[in-house]
């Protein structure tokens, strides 16, 4: 039997690590309307200190201390979504080539967040 909808799931956690108030309301919307929690992160640094879950995680590759390997190694386990500008191609394809489950851009996001949402914390793209 496939898994329930995130919705469906209790506990369900995104970790968001990103500086930009705007996208971040609009994701924390999105998690929220699908009955998961929200939790924003300014930082790397800030999110490898916060308390552990097991939720999708979404990472602004344009913060300053987002490399991907970094990123990846905190996010151990977890489901971990990149996003940048279009014209941030160097950042997208580092992100890929560090193994994220899905880089998407800034415009992208919303879509993959509601993918992510409905698939569970396991999905990958």
């Amino acid at each position: 039997m496939p898994d329930p909808p995130a919705a469906e799931r209790p506990g369900l956690s995104i970790d968001m690590i990103a500086s930009d108030l705007f996208l971040a309301s609009s994701c924390r919307g999105t998690a929220v309307s699908a009955g998961a929690s929200f939790r924003q992160h300014v930082s790397v640094a800030k999110f490898a200190a916060a308390e552990a879950s097991d939720g999708p995680v979404l990472c602004d590759l344009t913060l300053r201390d987002a490399e991907p390997e970094t990123v990846r190694d905190a996010a151990a386990g977890r489901v971990l979504v990149g996003y940048a500008p279009h014209r941030q191609v160097g950042r997208l394809k580092a992100a890929r080539e560090a193994g994220f489950d899905v880089v998407t851009t800034n415009s992208g996001l919303a879509d993959v967040l509601r993918r992510v949402l409905q698939q569970g914390p396991t999905a990958s793209d």
